[in-house]
């Protein structure tokens, strides 16, 4: 199944599969689509293999209070009818925003975990 990141906390909590292909899939999938989607909406312009924060933690360690901001992200990321709710929540959570310096899983050529500097423009 396909779908926009900020739609996978609803594809994870009903128990449908998600990811892509036999080896990537499980809910670590929706969670990484909907950090990255949830920047996205508020200004970066990441790619694929982009992977930060929240996204990167297991899931049996994830808490309680960090299952609910990331339903809450999902939630706030499906309309623009909150833009500055949205916003503001990414500004106070750190574990939505973009790191000075970015973890990404290189898929094309050497299919290995890199870091890249990440500068937001002006």
């Amino acid at each position: 199944m396909f779908g926009p990141g900020r739609c996978a906390a609803t594809i994870r909590r009903s128990g449908e599969r998600f990811g892509f292909g036999v080896e990537l899939r499980g809910a670590w999938v929706a969670r990484v689509n909907l950090v990255r989607d949830f920047a996205a909406l508020n200004g970066f312009p990441g790619v694929s293999g982009d992977s930060w924060g929240i996204a990167m933690q297991d899931e049996h360690v994830l808490t309680y209070e960090e299952l609910t901001l990331l339903d809450q992200a999902a939630t706030l990321g499906l309309t623009d009818d909150h833009l500055a709710e949205r916003q503001a929540f990414y500004a106070a959570q750190p574990a939505f925003r973009v790191p000075a310096m970015l973890p990404n899983f290189d898929h094309v050529v050497t299919n290995a975990w890199r870091t890249v500097a990440w500068e937001q423009e002006p």
